[in-house]
């Protein structure tokens, strides 16, 4: 699977998104969902490569 490198913009986008889809699960099926849990890793993901973009 092909991995693509997202642009800061995209980031951010994504990272809005991502962190309302988790508030979302995190409401409706707990904090310790599988889904909800999974949500979290792929945002930690995306926030630790903005922060990696926005210190170039």
């Amino acid at each position: 699977m092909l991995v693509k490198e997202l642009t800061y913009s995209e980031l951010k986008a994504a990272i809005e998104a991502l962190r309302n889809e988790m508030i979302h699960c995190g409401l409706t099926n707990g904090l310790t969902n599988e889904r909800t849990v999974q949500i979290s890793q792929i945002l930690d993901n995306h926030i630790a490569q903005y922060h990696s973009l926005k210190n170039k």
